[in-house]
């Protein structure tokens, strides 16, 4: 567990996290490609991913849960851990 997220082994976190392993898109808002990722699991206010290549998760984005955009979040990075990083949602894309 990420010392990000623990203290004395007790889980800060808001909201419990669902294991998943799910495809999903990076759509850092500047008319660049998609960035392909993987989303590890996820919770109502965040998840941990990793992306595709040797990219790094830039620190505010859209995560896309569909490739055509109709389902995402706003999303801010909180950090990585090896090839995991850590997001928090801040919005719900439509």
């Amino acid at each position: 567990m990420s010392t990000i997220f623990a203290v004395r082994g007790m889980d800060l976190r808001k909201a419990r996290r669902k294991p998943l392993h799910y495809p999903a898109w990076i759509d850092v808002g500047d008319g660049s490609a998609l960035r392909d990722c993987l989303i590890y699991d996820i919770s109502e206010t965040g998840a941990r991913l990793t992306i595709a290549g040797e990219e790094q998760v830039p620190d505010n984005f859209t995560l896309l849960l569909s490739r055509d955009g109709a389902r995402g979040a706003f999303a801010k990075s909180l950090g990585a851990q090896g090839s995991m990083s850590a997001l928090s949602f801040y919005a719900l894309h439509h």
